[in-house]
């Protein structure tokens, strides 16, 4: 029987690349983020019930950090980190679209296989794992005033050659038990979407709190996206999120026992011990940590999910106040 993980497993990991091209180290990041996405989803554990990996790329050094539900995403991900060839360069281009996005400028001519070489020479490089010991460094730098213009990936920026976008879901008539499940099943459904959106070339800004919508019996959440326009309508990206409830429901069907990873790791990290207050704030729920994990099951899971309403629409200030 596995060892029941009580608290999430986090990490981070920093790598030099001061001797490389800005936007290219900055277009890896992506890339071995994207990578262990699907990385993951092809050793046997959840697309949406594993946790996450983020980064954040400066001048000099480049961090990733992690934080997984599951106990087995840990050694999994540190096995991916310390063996060469970490990218999958077939998602080059879509992670082009979303640094772009990200940036909001459009990427000029460049020469794709001095782009490719730089990759190749960063997935070389050997990360390092602030589980170990290392020295320590220091700059006399500030991100905010470093050259970070590129060579490899010249970029004009370009704010109107892309809109922002939010995605809307709505539950409605729901039960005491419901609501409190909700409040985290609304991050299973933002994983879901960020996956559809990231296919799309869209950038992630933020997502909301479950918010209940005043006048009415709908309880909604919104998450946030960069995209470039003219490349997806509404009714496409609308079409595409609808279906990946059908993607959550096969996923989480197929790996039952993660779910009690997810809600586990809810109740025993401190990262959440604020969650109560936000959830009272946002839903007007009185709940604790542990209620919402024994509220969250596969069966209540798979029975709310027919009932999400999506709506994808041009970002406006009313979507932004969800944010408060």
């Amino acid at each position: 029987m596995k060892r029941m993980a009580t608290q999430l497993s986090s990490g981070i990991y920093h790598l030099d690349v001061h001797d490389v091209d800005f936007e290219a180290a900055h277009l890896y990041e992506h890339l071995l983020i994207a990578s262990f996405r699907e990385h993951v989803y092809t050793h046997g554990l959840s697309r949406y019930l594993y946790g996450w990996v983020e980064g954040e790329t400066f001048r000099r050094v480049m961090y990733i950090t992690y934080d997984f539900y599951h106990p087995d995403a840990e050694p999994l991900f540190h096995a991916f980190m310390t063996n060469p060839g970490r990218i999958d360069y077939s998602l080059l281009d879509r992670e082009l679209a979303r640094l772009q996005a990200e940036s909001r400028a459009i990427v000029s001519v460049f020469d794709r296989r001095e782009l490719v070489a730089q990759l190749a020479h960063i997935d070389q490089q050997v990360f390092v794992d602030h589980r170990q010991a290392f020295a320590a460094a220091r700059y006399e730098c500030s991100k905010y005033d470093e050259d970070i213009s590129s060579r490899v990936i010249p970029m004009k920026r370009s704010s109107a050659a892309f809109r922002r976008i939010t995605v809307l879901f709505g539950l409605e008539n729901l039960s005491l038990d419901e609501l409190v499940a909700s409040q985290r099943i609304a991050p299973i459904l933002y994983e879901a979407f960020d996956d559809e959106m990231f296919r799309m070339g869209a950038y992630k800004n933020d997502a909301s709190y479950l918010v209940k919508e005043a006048g009415t019996p709908f309880y909604v959440g919104g998450s946030f996206y960069t995209i470039r326009r003219g490349q997806y309508t509404t009714a496409q990206m609308t079409a595409a999120l609808t279906a990946s409830l059908e993607k959550i429901a096969a996923d989480v069907g197929a790996h039952p026992e993660q779910l009690d990873h997810y809600t586990a790791a809810f109740v025993g990290s401190a990262l959440w011990s604020d969650a109560p207050r936000r959830y009272y704030n946002h839903s007007g729920v009185i709940t604790s940590n542990r209620a919402v994990a024994q509220a969250l099951s596969v069966e209540r899971l798979l029975a709310l999910l027919p009932r999400v309403n999506i709506r994808v629409m041009s970002t406006n200030d009313a979507h932004l106040k969800l944010l408060r």
